[in-house]
């Protein structure tokens, strides 16, 4: 329902799932800098889809679970120090832009994924007999500076760099900053711009990006999309709300209200509700390679260093009759993974929690417990959270709803 356009929304994860549904349609799937075995919920449906495609092409920095799948891995750069690429924000009151560049010399054969690689597959194909894809990059990309069309894939780099910072280096109008720059040279050199202190609240008071152009406490803009999705396929709103997991019917669907959280499990099969939440040491799972973050583990309540725990209330433990260090098996809908266990009083009865980030069986020597035979260093809590999804929004229901799981003696 991306701007109340229904089927307008990409959800990554969901690819997964199409990919298993037909197995012929990815003959080819190149990625980089990601890591869909581990990083996405339900976290087997993409073993299963990446075993089955035919040809499978890397693109990263380290090699991860997703990379054992693949049939050639290349290594990518490491953009804030090998490739090109403008960073742009706004924070503490200031936007900002900054340039990521090519500050030291490359130690190895690697190519900016989105620039480099993408101009060297153009050239092939252009050898091959469909020369558009090249033409475009090599007519239509001119430097701002000099004019000149890129030759080589990484002055196609280089240029595509200064395209999206020209308004920065070679502005129309003297810009306001605590930084004049004064082109491209001294934008490199200095490395980035600070723009003006902005005043708070500057963009109230506007047209919002709605039905209205108002801030609406009734959603005609969701009304609107939902009646012409309805119509589209001869149905009415609340089938397609129904349809989509919400208890909300007419009009109350379109103003805040409450909408119960979802829970995938039964509390007859899987009684206790599963607990994900971040380290302190990292919000994603690509630092469990480092010797300092398993050293330091235990400063992510409940946790031990160089160890992976799953945290139970004692009083929980008790009734299962298990202990501190025995090792469990947690299983949900999903799947399952093994885990030590820990019992903790900071954990509320009914309920186990686990830190995201651990359960590596890839990714380096130190991340997983046996690298060469892909034992994995305690479990991943995407192994056993189930890919659902927020029908509206498109966003992954990772933290919408609950996953019910039961723990059992290994």
């Amino acid at each position: 329902m991306m701007n109340a356009r229904p089927g307008s929304g990409v959800v990554t994860n969901n690819v997964a799932n199409g990919m298993l549904k037909d197995p012929g349609a990815v003959k080819v799937f190149i990625a980089s800098w990601s890591n869909f075995n581990f990083s996405c919920t339900g976290a087997e449906r993409w073993d299963k889809a990446m075993a089955r495609v035919p040809f499978f092409v890397h693109m990263v920095t380290n090699p991860s679970e997703m990379t054992q799948f693949a049939d050639i891995v290349l290594p990518a750069t490491f953009n804030s120090a090998e490739g090109w690429s403008i960073v742009t924000n706004m924070g503490n009151g200031h936007g900002y832009a900054s340039i990521q560049q090519g500050a030291v010399k490359r130690l190895w054969d690697v190519k900016q994924e989105e620039t480099e690689v993408v101009w060297l597959l153009a050239e092939k194909l252009k050898a091959k007999g469909f020369p558009n894809l090249f033409d475009y990059y090599a007519k239509e990309f001119k430097d701002p500076e000099t004019g000149k069309t890129p030759s080589t894939a990484l002055e196609f780099s280089e240029i595509a760099a200064k395209i999206t910072s020209a308004p920065l280096w070679m502005a129309k109008e003297p810009l306001k900053g605590d930084a004049k720059v004064e082109g491209w040279a001294d934008f490199r050199r200095k490395g980035m711009f600070n723009g003006p202190k902005y005043s708070l609240k500057k963009g109230w008071g506007g047209k919002f990006a709605t039905e209205t152009k108002k801030f609406e406490f009734y959603s005609e803009t969701l009304k609107k999309g939902l009646l012409e999705h309805a119509k589209k396929y001869e149905t009415t709103p609340d089938d397609i709300l129904a349809v989509s997991g919400y208890v909300a019917r007419g009009d109350v669907a379109f103003v805040p209200h409450y909408e119960p959280a979802k829970r995938h499990g039964s509390f007859q099969d899987y009684p206790f509700t599963f607990v994900d939440y971040k380290s302190r040491l990292n919000r994603e799972g690509r630092s469990a390679n480092l010797p300092w973050y398993q050293e330091f583990k235990k400063v992510d309540p409940g946790d031990v260093s160089w160890d992976d725990v799953l945290k139970m209330n004692p009083a929980d433990g008790v009734k299962l009759g298990l202990k501190t260090g025995d090792t469990v098996k947690v299983s949900s809908m999903a799947g399952a993974m093994v885990v030590k266990l820990k019992l903790w009083e900071g954990v509320r009865p009914g309920t186990v929690a686990k830190c995201y980030g651990q359960g590596h069986w890839a990714y380096g020597r130190v991340a997983a417990k046996d690298y060469a035979k892909a034992v994995p260093n305690g479990g991943s809590n995407n192994d056993i959270l189930v890919d659902d999804y927020d029908r509206l929004s498109g966003s992954t229901a990772r933290n919408g709803g609950f996953t019910g799981v039961r723990v059992q003696k290994a």
